[in-house]
């Protein structure tokens, strides 16, 4: 069995990504290949699928950077002002 990923044409221009498999026929005798068989799977969906998984990881990874980046800010604020606090009291 043989089985690879390509893309291939339609009939109106669009590009679509298969999975493409082929299959030895033989002959039950002496085991010589007498034919194949090959289909083809539709892999748009899943290959959409997977873009916008991408899409989504990467705006993820995005967010967490800047949610961290914003957290370091907040703690040194605070350092500084709990500084502030200690060398001027408010008494």
């Amino acid at each position: 069995m043989h089985e690879e990923e390509v893309i291939i044409g339609r009939p109106d221009g669009s590009r679509v990504h298969v999975s493409v498999h082929i299959d030895p026929i033989r002959n039950p005798k002496d085991g010589q290949i007498i034919g194949v068989v090959n289909y083809f799977n539709d892999l748009t969906e899943r290959k959409r699928q997977e873009s916008e998984r991408e899409r989504l990881l990467h705006e993820a990874e995005t967010r967490a950077a800047e949610l961290q980046e914003a957290r370091e800010e907040l703690e040194s604020k605070i350092d500084q002002r709990t500084i502030a606090c200690v060398t001027f009291p408010l008494t």
